[in-house]
């Protein structure tokens, strides 16, 4: 969304962080550009991580994670001496604006010895309370409650990365007040999950009120959970009222998820899909379960673009202005949700109700064409940097 806002404004040199065993290059990185954003002025820098995130090491990832947010795992795979020189060597063009992606490039960009031009941070998530929550929810194991002592280092990070940055971007009316307060700023700006907004012509409403959606990409630990949760305690209800229902697992790694090799009845996995429009025409509802994490779930937006009525936990709808009952329905207890679920894919004329609402507000407050004037507006982009 942030690249297509600016795109058509100024030439972009892209950095990129890469994971240590990819066979990426420059040219493949290259390719990727062109095929998903269509940049049309760009140059490309990378360098790969020092590791995977997911290695667990006493000293590495409990002890020094305690003293700076540079060490913890989230981040200390691109703070390296290598990656500030790869740095440096982007900004040697001398750019007119920095659009840094996470807490972690902040990180390194604290680290530069020299005047920048101002730096546009997207936050995204707030990254202690994605902390906080993740230890609450599983896998669980011995050592990881000593992570609860890195959230003093990381909220100093984050506030040092506020103060640092010209904006400091945020999903959600609720998140820009939170961290207004903690960090005494205000130039924390919201900037809402946006997405195009398909067609009449897209849009489909089935009659048959049998097909479950959950949309995530398997490699974070949220999504995984929300997916086990839908297939262990969740669709067997739905199943119990509704023996012909089916339930679709779409997105890259679901063998990450616990039942991919032995799927139970009903239950079956996309892997990663180039297009999302044709699962969300086929959709009925879409269930989004989430128990942990941090800013707002842009399935959720996506879903009710396509007219469809969305069941979530209030924390899967955080951050979101559609009103429960209304235009999404909220539950939390996985029976309620699964019971919710019944009630909609029962009753043809409510789910139809509650889409239209859900679709007409993302026309009003999730356009990705208004957020991307929004986005150029406070980043003060215009056709004079290219």
């Amino acid at each position: 969304m942030f690249v297509d806002a600016f795109k058509e404004h100024a030439h972009i040199d892209f950095l990129f962080f890469i994971p240590p065993k990819s066979k990426l290059t420059k040219e493949t990185l290259t390719e990727y550009v062109n095929r998903f954003w269509s940049v049309p002025s760009f140059d490309i820098y990378f360098e790969t991580r020092d590791r995977e995130p997911g290695d667990r090491h006493l000293v590495k990832d409990y002890l020094l994670p305690i003293l700076k947010a540079s060490y913890q795992q989230r981040f200390s795979g691109c703070v390296s001496e290598r990656h500030l020189e790869a740095l440096g060597r982007s900004l040697e063009n001398n750019p007119d604006r920095i659009f840094a992606h996470k807490l972690g490039t902040m990180c390194l960009l604290r680290k530069i010895k020299r005047k920048l031009p101002p730096i546009y941070f997207d936050m995204d998530d707030i990254e202690h309370i994605y902390l906080r929550r993740s230890i609450a929810q599983p896998p669980f194991w011995r050592a990881k409650y000593l992570r609860y002592l890195n959230i003093p280092a990381l909220k100093y990070a984050e506030k040092k990365a506020c103060l640092l940055a010209e904006r400091t971007f945020i999903c959600s009316q609720a998140d820009k007040e939170y961290l207004n307060r903690l960090y005494r700023t205000s130039r924390v700006t919201v900037i809402e999950n946006g997405v195009p907004i398909p067609s009449i012509g897209k849009l489909r409403s089935s009659k048959k009120g049998h097909l479950v959606v959950y949309v995530g990409t398997y490699g974070y630990t949220p999504n995984v959970n929300a997916a086990e949760d839908l297939i262990f305690k969740i669709f067997p209800v739905i199943r119990q009222s509704i023996p012909e229902a089916r339930l679709l697992i779409v997105g890259k790694g679901p063998e990450n998820i616990q039942g991919f090799s032995s799927a139970p009845a009903g239950v079956e996995f996309t892997g990663f899909v180039e297009s999302l429009d044709e699962i969300y025409q086929q959709a009925d509802i879409v269930c989004c379960p989430i128990t942990c994490g941090a800013g707002t779930r842009i399935k959720i937006i996506e879903a009710a673009s396509f007219n469809k009525p969305v069941i979530s936990t209030k924390l899967g709808a955080e951050g979101l202005k559609f009103i429960d009952k209304e235009e999404i329905i909220i539950r939390d207890n996985p029976e309620d949700i699964a019971l919710q679920c019944v009630a909609l894919l029962e009753d043809t004329a409510k789910r139809k109700r509650i889409g239209r609402a859900a679709r007409s507000k993302v026309k009003y407050l999730y356009s990705e064409d208004a957020i991307q004037k929004k986005i150029r507006k406070f980043m003060c982009i215009s056709s004079d940097l290219i």
